[in-house]
């Protein structure tokens, strides 16, 4: 990732949602926190940052944040990607 980010600016959420036991796991690397929408209202805020940006994240391990959300519920990730795209 270096190679490609000289100035430390990539930033990313990696997450992951586990169907059997319904867990998701996230890490914000720069990004604003995720909201989990239960009805139609947000029901939590993730915490963010929990990481570095990704050329920087050698210097703090990230934080794992895990969320369980409700079946139908929604979980939604606002990234700046998306404006400037």
């Amino acid at each position: 990732m270096r190679d490609h980010d000289r100035r430390g600016l990539i930033i990313r959420v990696p997450a992951e949602l586990d169907q059997r036991t319904g867990r998701l796991r996230v890490i914000s690397a720069g990004h604003p926190g995720g909201l989990v929408l239960r009805r139609g209202r947000v029901a939590t805020v993730l915490p963010t940052p929990t990481a570095l940006p990704v050329a920087l994240g050698d210097r703090r391990p990230p934080v794992v944040v895990e969320e369980a959300p409700e079946p139908g519920g929604d979980v939604l990730f606002y990234t700046d990607g998306i404006i400037d795209a």
